[in-house]
């Protein structure tokens, strides 16, 4: 957490990159009509994500860290969880002007949060971005 991560375009430089700010495990949702978490918590991450005039989604793939369904929960005992951490029920959890946006394009700025819906807080959230052979962990406790 608070350590930058991106993608570096062809001149070495960051055309986009993001932040994980405060991970907040079984959060209390503010949207009081919310639905109860599918999975069993529900888990709201804070980013801070930006693109520059050189971020092309067609070259460099989708900004996707706001959406819930492209990550993966990773137990502490190193296997992956074979569900989704996104539902119905976190989408209900916070207002749509609290989230972030499902995908950034270029030139664009965001500050707002995600929400999953996992089995367990014993565990990592992964996200790697299509096409790459890594990806960035956040443990959520």
């Amino acid at each position: 957490m608070g350590d930058e991560a991106g993608i570096t375009g062809e001149d070495g430089k960051d055309v986009a990159d993001w932040t994980v700010t405060n991970i907040i495990p079984d959060l209390t949702c503010p949207n009081p009509e919310h639905e109860q978490p599918e999975h069993g918590h529900f888990v709201e991450l804070d980013i801070n994500a930006t693109t520059t005039e050189k971020y092309d989604p067609d070259e460099y793939g989708s900004l996707d860290v706001g959406t819930a369904y492209r990550w993966q929960l990773i137990h502490k005992d190193g296997t992956q969880w074979n569900g989704m951490p996104g539902s119905p029920a976190a989408e209900s959890c916070m207002a749509e002007t609290d989230k972030l946006p499902g995908s950034l394009n270029q030139n664009a700025k965001a500050q707002d949060k995600v929400i999953f819906d996992v089995p367990s807080l014993d565990g990592t959230l992964y996200y790697s971005r299509m096409g790459e052979g890594h990806g960035w962990e956040y443990p959520l406790q």
